[in-house]
């Protein structure tokens, strides 16, 4: 599988842990998009999942990734980068339209 589709789910911040956990063991995902995934605020948790998942080696396929409209805060948006800058990321693409809480600091 090299596309993974999460969208419109309102899932809980354990939730999503637990898929972008299990989305490390996919070595040829190029594509992940979780648009209207989280139903919450205070997701911090699933965020550093994924930046978990961006520093993996093994996941380092990945190119494209869809964040957006998940509530998604200046302190979530912090955790990102850390996997983004790890084992010479491949991520062409980032989304993150509709995360209103996002700011110019973000």
């Amino acid at each position: 599988m090299d596309e993974f589709y999460c969208n419109n789910n309102g899932l809980d911040d354990a939730s999503l842990v637990e898929i972008v956990t299990a989305l490390g063991r996919l070595v040829n995902l190029k594509y992940m998009n979780f648009g209207l995934a989280f139903n919450n605020s205070g997701g911090s948790a699933w965020c550093a999942a994924l930046a978990n998942l961006l520093e993996n080696p093994t996941t380092s396929k990945l190119e494209d990734l869809a964040l957006g409209h998940n509530h998604i805060c200046d302190t979530e948006l912090a955790i990102l980068p850390n996997g983004l800058v790890h084992n010479n990321s491949k991520v062409k693409k980032l989304l993150l339209e509709g995360n209103h809480s996002i700011t110019a600091t973000g």
